[in-house]
């Protein structure tokens, strides 16, 4: 993609190949893309905007106020917790909004 073939550098079946994958895995990301903003926002307290451009997603989640006060008895950010938790135990990787560095 970074130097795709021209038709001054390949044949015309060769331009006409690339482009069509190029364009196949494109859109294939589009609908995973819409896929999986509209799986998140099928989840309670959580909000996605339409993911754009990449496979990253940004959602807001709303904690209830049980689990915040739960992560200020720990002195953790409850978004910390919750990434570690889903690292835990589903195996997914998260980064806390909240902005806190840490090391695991």
């Amino acid at each position: 993609m970074v130097h795709p073939p021209t038709l001054k550098t390949a044949s015309r079946e060769t331009v006409e190949k690339h482009d069509h994958e190029v364009n196949t895995i494109r859109d294939d990301m589009k609908a995973k893309a819409k896929i999986m903003t509209q799986k998140l926002n099928t989840i309670p307290n959580v909000n996605c905007r339409e993911i754009e451009g990449a496979m990253y997603a940004f959602p807001k989640i709303e904690f209830p106020k049980k689990f915040i006060d739960y992560a200020h008895t720990k002195n953790m950010e409850p978004d910390l917790i919750f990434c570690l938790e889903m690292l835990e135990e589903k195996g997914i990787i998260c980064v806390p909004g909240s902005g806190i560095e840490f090391i695991i």
